[in-house]
């Protein structure tokens, strides 16, 4: 998250910056490779036909509609993705469009996730926390108070 967030003083701080971004794609990787080893230990063989593009798309919906970061919150992105085809199955025509209107309105409303981290929320609100009150209510409210008498 330092890396992320400032790379100049992280350097300054003695992190060597090289070494750390390859251990975090190394280790991105080891992750991927152990769920491809267990997906096709479950399926039982592997084709080229058998990775859609839309699991992938899938995937990184259910991630950020659950907020980044959060494991819960990916838990409930991934019970609302899935869930929530089945609440239109009875719009069958429409289905895809009022699956796509409800992400849209997600995406919209909650840009941080349904259920995000406290650094993301932290992140994406702090300028929201901030309120500005015009100089003229700030004359209003003031109360002038006399220096005691002698």
């Amino acid at each position: 998250m330092a890396i992320r967030e400032d790379e100049d003083v992280d350097v300054g701080m003695g992190v060597n910056l090289v070494l750390t971004k390859l251990l975090a794609y190394m280790m991105g990787g080891a992750f991927a490779g152990l769920a491809g080893a267990i997906s096709v230990a479950l399926i039982g063989s592997v084709f080229p036909t058998s990775i859609q593009l839309q699991l992938s798309i899938n995937v990184v919906a259910i991630v950020v509609v659950g907020g980044m970061g959060s494991i819960p919150g990916v838990v409930l992105g991934a019970l609302v993705l899935v869930g929530l085809p089945e609440l239109f199955r009875e719009f069958a025509d429409y289905r895809l469009l009022f699956y796509g209107l409800a992400l849209m309105a997600v995406m919209i409303y909650r840009p941080e996730g349904l259920l995000p981290s406290r650094i993301a929320r932290r992140e994406l609100h702090s300028a929201d926390e901030l309120v500005e009150i015009p100089d003229s209510e700030l004359i209003a409210n003031a109360e002038i108070k006399e220096a005691p008498a002698p």
